[in-house]
């Protein structure tokens, strides 16, 4: 194109009101009259409906734009307006004709059938979301452009990985900064952020697509199975489908499409939404039924975050009481440790298993004064409330609990391991820790054969548990690693 400067440009918005091919090609026709001369000749004979206008209407502006002078750019915005047949195949008939050297630009919020038949001839060069995705680069010249002032880098990529780039909500960012707000706290609840999803991307839906969209957000992974039997339908392959089609914020999780997301402002925005237009009691109805679901799946981890949205705490800690031991080898011990918090001290004081949990999370990850406070409350529990086998079992992870602490000196921890030994039962998941804890007693009498024997077994238990490998390494002190006396055995974790 040499020394011309930039291509002409025809730019073309459409609306709703824009749904039949004679409004369609009337809207461009204006947009193009600066591109080609010709064009004006012919838009007042751009009329007819249906066949008329498909083969009148659309070949008359198709042969004005192939007429343009110099080369352009045609751009055609919205045109998820424009999805009947007719309008796709008039779009096509001005497509074939564009001159070699000029483009037509066209964006809209669903693909259209067009630009699949063009990708199928390798005639399409498709922008997606990906592509649009901005990183801190781009993120920090928006906030520039907004006048949000400086922000340092940490912060920003906080910000960038919230809004996964998305630049609409990079600039709502930047006008909370702006208004003195804390951009890096901006969620979906944020009436900037719910405005704008509610106005572009939720007013104009049928009131069933809103609701599937506000019920379904209580799932942090969306498939047809999940969705039907939470929300009790049947049409939830479709549903999925079509959202992904019209590009609301759903995400394919794998190259069948059979595993989405929300992005994660518009799920906080959806999850607002719900408790406002359905009420909180819906809320806690969707959540068991996830609960459910995941159970059904082999989910467990998944069913307890659904059990404690929906409040039900008795069931939530039989399950974290199943879960914590393979998670803490697993090292997701934070994780146990934000599901102890959140079903609190009242039903955790409840449930020996939980406190035997409590006290482990607190040993695991370093938090002594955590670890010793749970230790007093295992002490303080009255087992004569529990039945004869789960008598032994509790008076076997307390002397784990002990040992591991490492309170009452040398001779004590040989003891409290020794018991452990003798008292957890070959098929207990917790073996391989009673093993630990005895081969770790072994060294501090400087007894290293009888430690590499119960190190030795230790793994070999593990392994066939299916659990990883535990430690083999010399005890090291929870507070002081000169203290042997007042330190704590380090527990088998991965």
């Amino acid at each position: 194109m040499g020394g011309r400067g930039a291509p002409p440009r025809g730019l073309g918005f459409l609306d709703r009101t824009d749904v039949d091919p004679a409004a369609l090609l009337s809207v461009i026709a204006a947009a193009s009259v600066g591109i080609s001369p010709a064009v004006a000749g012919v838009v007042d004979d751009l009329r007819g409906i249906g066949t008329a206008a498909l083969g009148r209407s659309a070949p008359l502006l198709a042969g004005a734009l192939a007429a343009a002078p110099e080369e352009f750019v045609l751009f055609v915005d919205d045109t998820h307006w424009a999805e009947s047949d007719e309008c796709q195949d008039a779009l096509e008939i001005l497509i074939a004709r564009v001159p070699v050297g000029s483009q037509v630009v066209i964006a809209g919020r669903r693909e259209s059938a067009l630009v699949s038949r063009l990708r199928a001839i390798g005639d399409a060069w498709e922008i997606g979301v990906d592509d649009l995705a901005l990183g801190q680069d781009g993120a920090r010249a928006i906030f520039e452009g907004a006048g949000a002032g400086p922000i340092a880098d940490e912060r920003l990529d906080v910000i960038v990985e919230h809004c996964e780039g998305w630049p609409t909500g990079l600039f709502l960012c930047a006008l909370v900064a702006k208004g003195g707000g804390d951009p890096a706290a901006v969620t979906g609840e944020d009436r900037f952020v719910a405005d704008y999803l509610y106005r572009e991307c939720i007013a104009r839906l049928p009131e069933d697509t809103q609701a599937f969209l506000r019920r379904s957000s209580v799932l942090e992974r969306l498939s047809a199975a999940s969705c039907n039997a939470v929300l009790e339908i049947e049409d939830s392959s479709a549903r999925l489908r079509d959202l992904e089609g019209a590009n609301l914020f759903l995400i394919g999780l794998d190259r069948h499409r059979g595993r989405f997301r929300f992005h994660p402002l518009f799920r906080e925005f959806l999850i607002t939404e719900l408790e406002r237009a359905e009420g909180a009691a819906k809320v806690v109805e969707l959540h068991a039924r996830a609960a459910d679901w995941h159970e059904r799946d082999g989910a467990a981890a998944e069913a307890v975050e659904h059990l404690l949205q929906a409040g039900d705490a008795e069931r939530a800690a039989e399950r974290i009481a199943e879960l914590s031991l393979p998670m803490y080898q697993r090292g997701e011990v934070s994780t146990v440790k934000r599901w102890l918090a959140e079903l609190g001290d009242d039903v955790v004081r409840n449930h020996p298993p939980l406190i035997v949990s409590m006290a482990w999370t607190g040993i695991l990850l370093g938090d002594v004064a955590a670890g010793e406070r749970w230790s007093i409350i295992l002490e303080a529990f009255d087992d004569a409330v529990l039945s004869d086998e789960d008598r032994v079992l509790f008076a076997s992870a307390r002397a784990m609990i002990r040992a591991a602490l490492c309170e009452r000196g040398h001779e004590r921890v040989l003891q409290e391991a020794a018991f452990a030994m003798a008292h957890e039962p070959t098929s207990s998941p917790w073996r391989d820790q009673a093993l630990h804890l005895w081969g770790s007693a072994r060294l501090l009498i400087d007894d290293s054969a009888g430690a590499k024997a119960a190190f030795e077994e230790a793994v070999d238990v593990a392994v066939a548990a299916g659990t990883l490998t535990p430690s083999s390494s010399a005890p090291r002190s929870s507070r002081s690693s000169r203290s042997t006396t007042d330190g704590g055995i380090v527990p088998a974790t991965t």
